[in-house]
């Protein structure tokens, strides 16, 4: 599990194999109730936050934090929640790290304004898609452009 500050306002929790997407409103309940409160505390996030949760089946879930209306009172928080069920998360790499560090068969390579995408479509090894977290940026929400006018390359 990794938690990331964007920025004051914005905030990214992302959760690694998640077993069952169907199982996915159970799982994020548990995560809200035993992990997200404590980074709500310890980042002093209170007032309207928004979480954009986003799934895919091999990704796991991304769950997007945003402080949008801040209140003065410090012990409340209101959630809305907004799931993304399986969504294209890319893999923004450069190619030839690609090439040299992973061993990546059967899926979708995408090239667009002079950078390359991977979507994984099939499974890959646990110790290959740690590499590829390793040297790529995520791409989980404007991920449209990309899939429909981009170059696709099957690798």
């Amino acid at each position: 599990m990794i938690f990331k500050i964007i920025n004051n306002n914005c905030y990214r929790l992302n959760i690694f194999e998640i077993k069952k997407i169907s199982d996915i409103t159970k799982d994020i309940k548990k995560i809200i109730t035993n992990n997200l409160i404590f980074y709500l505390k310890k980042f002093k996030i209170f007032g309207d936050v928004k979480l954009d949760i986003y799934t895919n089946k091999f990704y796991g879930t991304i769950i997007n934090i945003k402080n949008f209306k801040t209140i003065n009172d410090k012990d409340s928080v209101q959630l809305h929640i907004t799931y993304h069920f399986d969504n294209h998360i890319l893999y923004k790499v450069d190619y030839f790290d690609l090439l040299e560090y992973i061993n990546i068969k059967n899926q979708t390579l995408y090239y667009y304004k002079n950078s390359y995408y991977l979507n994984i479509t099939n499974n890959i090894k646990h110790s290959d898609f740690l590499k590829l977290l390793e040297i790529s940026n995520i791409v989980f929400d404007n991920y449209f452009d990309i899939l429909n006018k981009g170059l696709k390359i099957y690798i």
